[in-house]
């Protein structure tokens, strides 16, 4: 996955996606090509969803830009929205299509998809420190669902979060997409490490089971890779869907303490 990465530019911002589009969708290869490669990360993130589901890691990730290729050629920009939230459709179709051919399948009807999506929503209200044995529990009073089919769903279908992805709203990226950086500008470096600075700050204000989990999902403080939440729970005995919870809650924290920061 490392020349994907470095294939990639930092995030840039919703106006200058929308130039861009524009100038793409007239025929500048140059520009389709910028867009290709300022959402490369964002897709790569997406992608670790689907790890560990019949194909290997390297297939979802060429799978997932694939998909970000298809989402940019299809692009309106007329919409107002940004590439990535058309691109994971995109991306989870091509990674589908590319799992069911290796013969995984894993389907899901229409019920549990609704009943999925009721929980992903009781579950982004749930903002406060909680233990594993509690969320669960505390989602089937949200949901009215048996804690028993509540486990069994999130542990088929956990949503993305990614610390390249914006946090509350369309216009912002997160600055913590600035550590997978690979650029040379004297400039750019400066700014880099004046962020990273305020991040590892920032990472302080965590509970230290939330700081590991971020720090071991995106590779942060000398870890030389980052984790899926299956890893994570393995290596630190808990289910994949209080991964999940808890990394949220994580980022919404970092969000606000260095939305403060800038303040």
């Amino acid at each position: 996955m490392s020349y994907l990465y470095n294939a990639s530019i930092s995030p840039i911002s919703k106006a200058a996606e929308m130039e861009l589009a524009k100038e793409a969708a007239d025929g500048n290869k140059k520009a389709r090509d910028t867009l290709i490669r300022a959402n490369i990360r964002y897709a790569l993130s997406y992608a670790k969803t689907f790890y560990g589901q019949g194909l290997s890691n390297e297939e979802v990730d060429a799978e997932a830009v694939i998909g970000l290729i298809k989402a940019i050629d299809h692009f309106d920009y007329s919409r107002g929205t940004r590439i990535i939230t058309l691109a994971k459709m995109y991306i989870m179709n091509e990674i589908v299509a590319a799992r069911n051919k290796s013969g995984y399948v894993q389907r899901q009807s229409d019920d549990r998809l609704r009943m999925i999506l009721k929980i992903n929503k009781a579950l982004k209200k749930i903002n406060t420190d909680i233990k594993q044995s509690e969320l669960v529990e505390e989602l089937a009073k949200k949901t009215a669902l048996s804690p028993k089919l509540i486990s069994e769903l999130m542990q088929e279908s956990l949503p993305c979060v990614s610390l390249d992805s914006p946090l509350n709203t369309e216009e912002n990226s997160s600055i913590l997409s600035s550590l997978q950086d690979s650029t040379t500008n004297t400039e750019e470096e400066a700014l880099f490490e004046y962020q990273k600075e305020e991040l590892l700050k920032s990472l302080k204000t965590l509970n230290p089971i939330e700081k590991e989990i971020i720090c071991m999902s995106f590779g942060i403080n000398k870890l030389n890779k980052p984790y899926s939440l299956i890893e994570i729970g393995s290596k630190l005995n808990l289910s994949k869907q209080y991964v999940f919870y808890v990394k949220t809650r994580a980022l919404n924290k970092l969000k606000h303490n260095m939305d403060a920061m800038a303040a």
